[in-house]
């Protein structure tokens, strides 16, 4: 009985453990999306999907950053380039690496970081653009939409976060049926 509760304590421990160092990896990653360093902010990107579910309460938090990084996150299937320009908000880059967690496993490490495209692979991109805008005004959104958006996103994790992403990926994304729309 004795050797059982041992037992018990030591692996409570390295749960604990493991838990906290998963979470202090995420928040490293998400400090690392502000990087300017290429190949550091295509890593923490490829480290925050691969980090699933865990990863969907810090990025939630990030959403109202209002920080911008040159980055387009537009499909690499278009011929034009985005009327939206190059820099995004990292709040926006975060709520599209949700959509990216909850739409898509991760990829496969050395399958990603062979491939020419920012995001690994073509089914990575999942939207034209890569861009969130208003749907009354069809113009990019600003600072100001940032939190609530965010608002949106925690509404919708807090409502689905014991949801298995086999459910999830049939159902609506957290900005759909809203005032806005990713393009």
């Amino acid at each position: 009985m004795k050797n059982i509760a041992i037992i018990s304590t030591i692996i409570f421990i390295c749960a604990t453990g493991a838990l906290l160092f998963g979470q202090d990896k995420i928040k490293e990653n998400i400090k690392l999306l502000k990087s300017e360093d290429f190949s550091e902010h295509r890593r923490a990107l490829y480290e925050l999907h691969d980090s699933g579910r865990e990863a969907i309460p810090f990025l939630i938090e990030e959403i109202s950053n209002e920080d911008s990084i040159v980055l387009f996150l537009g499909n690499p299937k278009s011929s034009q380039y985005s009327r939206w320009g190059p820099s995004i908000y990292i709040g926006v880059l975060a709520a599209y690496l949700i959509d990216l967690i909850i739409e898509r496993n991760s990829t496969d490490e050395k399958e990603f970081f062979s491939s020419n495209l920012y995001l690994g692979d073509i089914k990575n991109y999942l939207y034209w653009d890569g861009v969130i805008i208003r749907k009354d005004n069809m113009e990019l959104i600003t600072v100001r939409d940032l939190l609530c958006i965010q608002k949106i996103y925690r509404k919708w994790w807090s409502k689905n976060k014991r949801t298995s992403f086999y459910i999830l990926r049939k159902q609506k994304l957290p900005l759909e049926d809203t005032c806005y729309l990713w393009e």
